[in-house]
């Protein structure tokens, strides 16, 4: 007796997965963000510019453990995208890490942060 087999195709056929939703996140993206959508530097610099942290600034830990949180990083590498968005100081256009664009800095005090925007461009 011989057993009929079925013919089976090369190709598998294709399995339409739904697409990823994107959540409305805590840190709405600042108009002023010069980093990509959806990238950690953008991210961290949102929590930079949120108006609470905007007026009175953050400590620099704290936002690293937010970012981590918000990106679902290990807080070691949120540590280093922070470093990077820090790194811009003294002005719109000093010295800064190569990855970090400009038209903005952080002001420092110790660990606390505080992102610094050019008022003229707001008018």
């Amino acid at each position: 007796m011989s057993a009929i087999r079925k013919s089976v195709s090369a190709k598998s056929k294709v399995v339409k997965k739904p697409a990823i939703k994107t959540s409305v996140t805590k840190y709405p993206r600042h108009d002023r963000n010069p980093f990509r959508a959806g990238s950690s530097y953008g991210a961290c610099f949102d929590i930079l510019a949120t108006p609470e942290f905007l007026t009175n600034g953050i400590h620099k830990h704290k936002l690293a453990e937010l970012l981590a949180e918000l990106t679902h990083k290990k807080l070691r590498n949120a540590k280093y995208d922070t470093a990077v968005v820090c790194s811009a100081s003294e002005s719109l256009t000093g010295r800064r890490h190569r990855s970090c664009k400009s038209g903005f800095w952080v002001r420092r005090n110790n660990d606390h942060v505080q992102l610094m925007l050019d008022r003229s461009c707001d008018e």
